[in-house]
């Protein structure tokens, strides 16, 4: 296993981490390892202290071998869009809505889904025709390692809460590591859950699986088509598109 963190384990994160309160004041990085490590003494896992917002050779020499890669962050998923895609690594991506009233798992395999931006277009595009789209509840940012007297302070997504959404994210983890290409096809890739009844959700605890089936790449994506697709929109082929590139001082 590769873990990629740049944060320190604070008190707000225990509400929702498999850490603990001893575990505060280490990186998440150490931590999490600390406790896969007490689950399976035999588990190797390298850590990148480092918040990616690109992929620096040092990343790419670790991770370039996986399996498959699974972004909890809840951001960087064009980042990772573009480079699990032109690797042929299977991607997921999972994230929690504000204050833990549902969240999303999305995973992206290659060689049976277009790319994860092309899928998140058509999925906004399935969820406008939806009526409660705009009742999203908005986030909010509180530090709850500080605490004023008398302040009221809302009540942060739980670890049950995300529970929901790991265990899914963890069940299509392993579905694409075991499963063939043929039965993976059959498997919603998009899922969409909520703890209440609140936005698209009509009831509490409410699985909705997007059918994806119809979902296309877009012909100009330069993520599921690669280089056909600049070239077809700079109308040049390869080698003038590398003289260009060179041109402009662009390596």
């Amino acid at each position: 296993m590769v873990l990629i963190d740049p944060e320190i384990l604070e008190t707000e994160n225990v509400f929702r981490h498999n850490c603990t309160l001893k575990d505060i004041g280490l990186r998440k990085t150490y931590a999490l390892k600390k406790r896969l490590q007490e689950i399976n003494p035999q588990v190797s896992i390298n850590i990148i202290n480092e918040k990616i917002e690109a992929i620096t050779e040092n990343v790419d020499s670790v991770i370039k071998d996986s399996d498959i890669i699974v972004n909890a962050t809840g951001s960087s998923e064009n980042l990772i869009n573009n480079y699990c895609y032109s690797r042929n690594i299977s991607s997921i991506h999972a994230k929690v809505y504000p204050f833990g009233f549902g969240g999303e798992v999305i995973s992206i395999i290659p060689k049976i889904h277009p790319c994860f931006e092309c899928q998140n277009q058509q999925l906004n595009k399935l969820l406008d025709e939806v009526p409660k789209l705009n009742d999203f509840p908005l986030n909010k940012t509180v530090d709850y390692n500080i605490t004023n007297e008398g302040e009221e302070l809302p009540i942060p997504s739980l670890a049950i809460d995300a529970s929901f959404i790991n265990n899914i994210t963890a069940k299509m983890t392993i579905d694409i590591l075991l499963l063939q290409l043929s039965d993976l096809k059959n498997i919603p890739n998009i899922i969409l859950w909520g703890n209440k009844r609140e936005w698209i959700f009509e009831q509490s605890y409410s699985c909705k699986k997007v059918d994806t089936s119809n979902f296309k790449s877009f012909k100009n994506c330069i993520i599921c088509n690669n280089k056909t697709s600049i070239e077809t929109e700079l109308s040049m082929n390869p080698i003038e598109i590398e003289d260009y590139y060179h041109q402009l001082n662009i390596e």
